[in-house]
């Protein structure tokens, strides 16, 4: 499988507006928790399920501080192969072996590898959050949830 035919999903930007008494913040989740889907849902269906995941959010249950919701922003990004979460990546299965989501990942990883020196002058640049050392690769996630969903996660 080449570049050309791996498989890519959309991917959704959503940020959270809250207020928790000292005036408004933000918290954008898929920076480092992407929002992949493998079919597109929609920015509405988006937006749905952030409204449904608010309330449990574990940055939000701290009892000492109240976040009063403001708004969900949600935004639709370019189509992926992968999506960065902290120091992993992750895609659909889509009915690939493990061996071939890593040759996948590897050719993501190369072809990206080149602009992580310089992040600030290469927008639209994905991070590869150390990915680039081949050596940190974990084995793929083997975790219920992530076999539930079709989900495939290398950790680096």
């Amino acid at each position: 499988m080449d570049t050309a035919t791996d498989p890519v999903f959309p991917l959704y930007s959503v940020t959270f507006v809250f207020d928790r008494g000292e005036g408004t913040e933000t918290e954008t989740t898929s920076l480092m928790r992407p929002w992949l889907f493998e079919t597109d849902p929609g920015v509405a269906e988006v937006e749905r399920q952030a409204h449904e995941a608010w309330p449990n959010l574990t940055w939000r249950t701290d009892t000492h501080v109240v976040r009063r919701l403001v708004r969900i922003e949600v935004t639709r990004k370019d189509d992926v192969p992968w999506a960065l979460a902290w120091f992993a990546h992750q895609t659909f299965r889509a009915g690939r072996t493990d061996a071939e989501l890593r040759d996948s990942f590897e050719r993501y990883v190369r072809k990206w590898e080149r602009y992580q020196d310089d992040l600030s002058n290469n927008p639209g640049v994905p991070c590869l959050m150390g990915a680039e050392d081949r050596w940190r690769w974990q084995p793929l996630c083997a975790c219920d949830s992530c076999a539930e969903k079709g989900v495939a996660l290398i950790a680096h």
